[in-house]
């Protein structure tokens, strides 16, 4: 039976932005909330990224932010009094692990969450230091657990379990809409454009439209996001694209809504928040092999391309556009998928198994 946990305490790189480690960290919040008020424990954030404790928190949540700065972080983890090894720490970025490398030498329960990219390349000797550590990992997904298995081979009988997130909260669709009005709907893509990301599949989408608009001259694309490779991307963009920026979560419900389908062949997903979106929605999704596997299912909730194969790419983009009972075929069933398996009561129960918590842990 798993020490009672007096205490959480979650570390991550931040809560408050629109990217999908924030909306994560929000998920991990709330969920550790609730199994913290269920155990009459405290919880804590350190955050490196936030500037304050007025952050969207519950009331009961304590908050040492770090406004941005590694030392302060450092500082602040050095001056948040004794934590007794009763507590339970939950890391939410393998880069922030040896922060809690001198609580793991007095025995305290450290946790670490596999997100993606962070640990499928080079790892620092202090990561790898605080991975053998960690009295649990965690992955949130197989894909992103096989994969930082297969880069780092010293690490391949190394336990993980792999504990999914939930589909992020849902925001009213606001009138405004998505600012197209296309027959047949368009094609949307949502995601950070970051010039040492590209592999969310904006460029291969950008690639092969042009063919897709040959075969069906109503096709529109929807970019929804922002980033240091925008203008980039904006520049190769042709007829039938436009770039929404960044919305706010109302203006972001409605463009989901309003799609005809989700297109994002990403070749790098640690998990894929956008693609639940996109399925809570009533949306079907295009996506690449890798983690998206793990919650569609080819041909059933979704459509899985190699995005490396052009022809097969243009061919689905093509389908989804001319065949509407089949879309929304596919988005009924990833409609249901969500509410079976990815709301935030089964997130909650997953971490509660991962964290190794019984009903008095």
């Amino acid at each position: 039976m798993a020490e009672a946990a007096d205490r959480f305490i979650l570390l991550t790189t931040g809560i408050r932005g629109a990217d999908g480690l924030s909306t994560l960290s929000r998920q991990y919040l709330h969920a550790l909330a609730a199994l913290a008020r269920q155990r009459g424990a405290a919880l804590e954030v350190w955050s490196l990224g936030d500037a304050g404790s007025d952050a969207e928190m519950p009331s009961d949540v304590r908050v040492r932010a770090a406004s941005g700065s590694h030392w302060r972080f450092v500082w602040l983890a050095l001056r948040a009094g004794r934590v007794s090894r009763g507590s339970l720490v939950v890391v939410l970025h393998a880069h922030l692990l040896p922060v809690a490398l001198p609580l793991m030498a007095r025995g305290v329960r450290v946790v670490a969450v596999l997100i993606g990219v962070e640990v499928w390349g080079t790892l620092r000797p202090l990561v790898r230091l605080g991975l053998r550590g960690a009295w649990r990992v965690l992955s949130i997904s197989g894909a992103t657990r096989d994969r930082f298995k297969s880069a780092h081979p010293e690490f391949g009988n190394l336990p993980v379990t792999v504990c999914e997130p939930s589909v992020p909260p849902e925001s009213p669709a606001g009138a405004e809409g998505s600012g197209l009005v296309v027959a047949g709907g368009y094609a949307l893509i949502v995601g950070r454009m970051s010039a040492g990301e590209r592999y969310k599949g904006h460029d291969v989408l950008l690639d092969v439209w042009p063919r897709v608009r040959a075969a069906v001259p109503t096709a529109e694309l929807l970019v929804v996001g922002t980033g240091d490779d925008a203008e980039r991307l904006r520049g190769k963009a042709g007829d039938g694209v436009r770039f929404a920026g960044g919305l706010l979560a109302s203006q972001l419900a409605a463009a989901y809504r309003d799609a005809a389908f989700f297109a994002m062949p990403s070749s790098g997903e640690g998990f894929g928040l956008v693609y639940l979106e996109a399925m809570r929605a009533g949306k079907a999704c295009l996506a690449a092999p890798g983690a998206a596997e793990e919650i569609l299912r080819d041909g059933v909730s979704g459509v899985i391309v190699d995005p490396s194969d052009r022809d097969g790419l243009v061919d689905a983009l093509v389908r989804l556009f001319r065949d509407r009972a089949w879309r929304e075929r596919l988005g009924g069933a990833g409609r249901r998928i969500v509410e079976e398996r990815f709301t935030e009561a089964h997130m909650i129960k997953r971490l509660q198994v991962g964290l190794g918590l019984t009903a008095e842990g």
